[in-house]
């Protein structure tokens, strides 16, 4: 069985890290949308093949370093947790989504939608739907070691089987050794401590990153591609650690403490009022990005903030919410409670 050292302090370098993830997401879907439209300064979409190899592996590597202290809960209460606050809110979202894409897009057959939302992973759903089966599989972590999932899952991914089974297993290994890491996090943090070492890994890996967007090798090997995405959590840890306390990264801790409210909530706010600009005005590119950005980050943080305070706002993204009367600020034990 998982064993922790995590003690009762809170890793806001994980906040930091989960909420950059999540603005990586935004910022990626919010360029690739505008290229359907128009063709965007160059520069933007290299920088969104830079950051999209690394943006999704590490969200699941940080929420798998979660699952041990979520394991100590006992079975049923870890089971709980992800039933209530992951499969409530993906199979929740996915049919209001299913609505709203069956009138943007035109589809209305039922088999279609399912296989456009399903298997086409019209919607950035997916990652609740993948992180709820690896905490499922999570569960056989109480007698084999995280690693050697890890391994099985870099196995796996590389059998030549279509649709979505490579993608399932190569963020699984992110998840595994994120889960892996989780009992060992105050040596961790140690290591982090030489940031000469953290700022060659950043710098290494976003280099990496840059040389294969350059030139084009997009299909590299699954353990490349770990080593690299490895590389950047380290380096990005160990830069934000010593500053991810301060004010400055407030707004960007409380995104990475409700990364799935506002990872769910991002795409219907950019989808949809961006196709209402492209048809009913003549905005220029300049301020379609920007506009896109701030409408798929604002309005979702400011829902959040409701359902912290408000147990009706608050259904729409956990099932049986606990009462709340102007909600105060989440203690400790309770903000890593509300992640797991």
């Amino acid at each position: 069985m998982l064993t922790t050292d995590w003690g009762p302090s809170r890793r806001e370098w994980m906040d930091v890290l989960r909420g950059l993830a999540v603005i990586m997401v935004v910022v990626t879907h919010t360029v690739r949308l505008v290229q359907y439209y128009d063709e965007p300064v160059p520069v933007l979409p290299m920088i969104v093949n830079i950051l999209t190899p690394l943006r999704m592996p590490l969200l699941f590597l940080l929420s798998g370093m979660l699952v041990p202290r979520s394991l100590a809960k006992g079975t049923w209460g870890y089971l709980k947790g992800k039933l209530s606050k992951v499969l409530y809110p993906y199979v929740l979202w996915t049919i209001i989504l299913a609505f709203l894409t069956a009138f943007s897009v035109s589809v209305f057959v039922f088999p279609d939608l399912l296989h456009l939302l399903f298997v086409e992973s019209a919607t950035p759903l997916w990652f609740l739907g993948y992180l709820l089966l690896y905490y499922l599989i999570a569960l056989l972590c109480r007698w084999v070691h995280p690693l050697i999932i890890a391994v099985a899952a870099v196995g796996l991914s590389m059998l030549p089987i279509d649709g979505e089974w490579a993608r399932f297993w190569y963020q699984a290994v992110a998840f595994f050794i994120g889960v892996a890491l989780g009992p060992f996090i105050t040596g961790f943090e140690k290591f982090l401590t030489n940031r000469a070492l953290c700022a060659v890994l950043f710098v290494g890996a976003l280099a990496a990153m840059t040389i294969q967007t350059l030139v084009g090798e997009s299909a590299q090997g699954v353990i490349w591609k770990v080593a690299v995405t490895l590389a950047f959590f380290v380096g990005a840890a160990g830069l934000v650690m010593p500053i991810a306390g301060s004010r400055a990264f407030r707004p960007i801790r409380y995104i990475g403490e409700r990364t799935i409210k506002v990872y769910i909530l991002h795409w219907p706010f950019i989808v949809y009022p961006l196709i209402w600009l492209t048809t009913n005005t003549d905005l220029a590119l300049r301020w379609l990005i920007p506009i896109t950005f701030l409408v798929g980050i604002v309005p979702p943080i400011i829902i959040t903030v409701l359902a912290d305070r408000y147990r009706a706002v608050e259904w729409f993204f956990e099932w049986n919410p606990r009462p709340r009367l102007g909600r105060a600020p989440l203690k400790d034990e309770e903000r890593s409670q509300s992640k797991s």
